[in-house]
């Protein structure tokens, strides 16, 4: 199932060199989410990114969060 059949996604929160954080809203509950979409230039940018202590830190955290990760 994609991202976006189960999310629609709203406006732009932020932004920053690598990454855009994006309201959204879950289609069936319409609970509200805050989802960070990684963007990665290739294998190598990836595996940089995600030595990054913040993005290691999201995958911890255990409250509603989205994160979205694209190539």
């Amino acid at each position: 199932m994609k991202f976006e059949e189960v999310y629609e996604i709203k406006e732009l929160i932020g932004k920053g060199s690598f990454a855009e954080v994006k309201k959204c809203v879950n289609r069936k509950t319409s609970q509200l989410f805050a989802v960070k979409e990684i963007h990665y230039e290739d294998a190598e940018h990836r595996e940089k990114v995600e030595n990054e202590s913040e993005v290691r830190s999201i995958l911890i955290i255990r409250f509603p969060v989205g994160l979205k990760v694209s190539s």
